[in-house]
């Protein structure tokens, strides 16, 4: 039996497993998955649950560009450990504040491939006035690519025409996060 996801876990579950002594795994010659659910991924990943929460509150309560470090943060935690692209919108009132936050679009090693229709239909839906869009290297380079680039460029226009900002494109390495905006790349 595998366990269970930690984002289908209350905080209460979530800070148990934590705090709860690994099982240490006993050696056998038997290649069987640890699904104890104690091994040190298992914890870093409850630990990261347990972190997004917390911060994700912190975004909604206050204008998010007043704030860029708390959007770093959160985007780092969101993306860590993940071996595959996402593309994530985080979708933000009239005050830009956080309305709501979902990845969107998920792709392999080194590509996502992107719909700006669905993102300009997900913002309306969500009744955003502006949009941060954010993108991970599984690799860790931290320098975009030119299709990142144009993106973001055909992304502007197609929200600008909606009357919705896109107020900036961060791009996440690692622990490097690079923003588009104070790159005036956007």
């Amino acid at each position: 039996m595998y366990p269970i996801s930690p984002k289908n876990m209350s905080d209460q579950e979530l800070e148990h497993e934590l705090l709860a002594p690994s099982q240490a795994k006993e050696q056998t010659d038997s290649p069987q998955p640890d699904t104890s659910g104690g091994g040190l991924q298992r914890k870093l990943d409850v630990a990261r649950e347990l972190l997004l929460r917390r911060l994700t509150p912190k975004l909604r309560d206050q204008r998010t560009m007043e704030s860029p470090a708390h959007i770093r943060e959160w985007l780092q935690l969101h993306c860590a450990g993940l071996e595959h692209e996402v593309l994530l919108v985080v979708y933000l009132n009239i005050r830009h504040q956080v309305i709501d936050a979902e990845p969107l679009f998920r792709g392999g090693l080194g590509h996502s491939l992107v719909s700006i229709r669905e993102v300009v239909k997900a913002a309306l839906a969500h009744n955003a006035a502006a949009v941060i869009v954010a993108h991970n290297h599984p690799s860790g380079s931290d320098e975009p690519s030119s299709n990142d680039l144009e993106l973001t460029r055909t992304l502007k226009a197609a929200l600008v025409t909606c009357e919705i900002t896109l107020l900036d494109h961060f791009l996440i390495a690692g622990a490097n996060v690079v923003s588009f905006a104070e790159r005036r790349w956007l």
